[in-house]
């Protein structure tokens, strides 16, 4: 298995610019097997290195996810709806605690 520090790591996908990344964007800069790449998210998550945020993405900063980017990525057909777009437009003042996905697909 070829050795790779989380700080090398770190430093190799945040030149993607992206306030998350998924396992196939890990993938891209990791030459080990796959099964060895989710011991090291799964160390690395016990260690609050990076955060889980849901069905294969994760982020090395919680308070720094676009949201609305991942909800698109998630979800290609999706849109923010409802009250997160009543603020994000500036027409009200409350802060959502949720976002709402609205698709016509499945829930998920």
């Amino acid at each position: 298995m070829p050795k790779i520090s989380y700080q090398q790591f770190k430093k190799q996908v945040e030149t993607t610019r992206k306030s998350f990344f998924s396992t196939n964007d890990l993938k891209k800069f990791y030459q080990g097997k796959t099964g060895s790449l989710f011991v090291l998210l799964s160390n690395w998550k016990k260690n609050n290195w990076i955060h889980h945020l849901g069905r294969d993405y994760y982020t090395f900063n919680i308070a720094q996810v676009d949201y609305l980017n991942l909800a698109n990525t998630l979800d290609g057909t999706s849109y923010i709806s409802f009250e997160y777009a009543l603020y994000y437009h500036n027409w009200i003042d409350q802060v959502p605690t949720t976002i709402t996905l609205a698709t016509q697909k499945r829930s998920r």
